[in-house]
């Protein structure tokens, strides 16, 4: 469930198409796969999962305008203003007949998105940073 949640946030950031732009692919289902591994470092057994998956993006008609696919490919501590913080980085491609974008992504499990790192069809680069988190104050009723 959490790597469906941040895919669908992650591919509905990364891609939208005018209708010219889309085309039909045939049949392309969600598929995410996961595999159990160990690595031995410094004489200590590593147990480490990847997880790497496909997901279509659709028109309005049902038709594939795009195929976007995302791997876990680690953690990280990221320096923020809310001081150093372990992320989950997650790296996604979205492809279609005109090219593809990228989307590096680092998720953290208190913040949510953190850092997402953009390079779009033409290879410009949008960066977009958590700054600042405030707390909702309960309204009185």
């Amino acid at each position: 469930m959490f790597l469906r949640s941040i895919s669908t946030v992650i591919l509905l950031a990364l891609f939208t198409f005018p209708a010219a732009a889309q085309q039909t692919a045939g049949p392309a289902e969600e598929k995410t796969s996961q595999t159990s591994h160990t690595i031995r470092l410094d004489g200590r057994d590593i147990k480490y999962t990847a997880t790497t998956g496909t997901l279509p993006i659709r028109s309005d008609e049902g038709k594939v305008a795009a195929q976007y696919s995302y791997e876990v490919v680690g953690t990280e501590i990221l320096a923020t203003p809310m001081g150093k913080l372990e992320c989950t980085i997650i790296d996604g491609t979205a492809r279609n007949r005109l090219g593809s974008a990228r989307l590096r992504s680092h998720f953290h499990p208190k913040y949510g998105f953190v850092r997402l790192d953009y390079r779009n069809l033409d290879d410009s680069r949008i960066l977009l940073e958590l700054t600042r988190v405030t707390e909702a104050k309960p309204s009185v009723r």
